[in-house]
C-alpha cells in the first residue's frame, strides 16, 4: 500500500500513546497498527461473525464511539476508497460531523479512485473531536 510506512512511522512519532484511529479498511489499518505502534480499527469490518476475518473486532456505532472519544483520528486512503466507495463516503462524513481537521498527508501521490485525472495524497490522517 502505497504511503502505508511512512503515514505509521508519522503516527508513531506524533499520535500520543492511548491514542485511537479509524481507517477505512482493515488493510490499511493492518500497516498503520504495525508501523505506527497504535491501535487502528476499521470502518468496513462487518458486524457479522459470519462475515468477517476473526482477528478483527467491528465498529459497531462509529458515530457514538466518536462522540464518547474512543477514536481520536480518522484516516482516509485511497487503496481503500478504489475498493469500497461506501465506507470511504462514510468516513469522509464522519470527518466532516466531527470537525476533522489535517495532521498528515502523505508525500506519496496517487491516482483519486473518486476523480479520474486527479491526484490525491495517498493517506491522509485528521483528527477529529465530539
Amino acid at each position: 500500500m502505497t504511503g502505508g510506512r511512512e503515514a505509521g512511522h508519522w503516527i508513531l512519532h506524533n499520535v500520543p500513546e492511548g491514542s485511537r484511529l479509524l481507517a477505512v479498511g482493515p488493510s490499511v489499518a493492518n500497516v498503520l497498527e504495525f508501523y505506527g505502534h497504535r491501535p487502528v480499527s476499521a470502518l468496513s469490518v462487518s458486524t457479522n461473525p459470519r462475515d468477517r476475518n476473526p482477528s478483527y473486532t467491528p465498529v459497531i456505532n462509529p458515530d457514538l464511539a466518536l462522540r464518547d472519544g474512543d477514536f481520536q483520528y480518522l484516516v482516509w486512503d485511497a487503496y481503500t476508497a478504489g475498493h469500497s466507495r461506501f465506507f470511504s463516503a462514510e468516513v469522509l462524513h464522519l470527518i466532516k460531523r466531527f470537525n476533522g481537521v489535517v495532521v498528515y498527508r502523505t508525500v506519496s501521490k496517487v491516482e483519486n479512485p473518486l476523480r479520474t485525472g486527479m491526484l490525491v495524497a495517498a493517506v491522509t490522517i485528521y483528527q477529529v473531536h465530539p
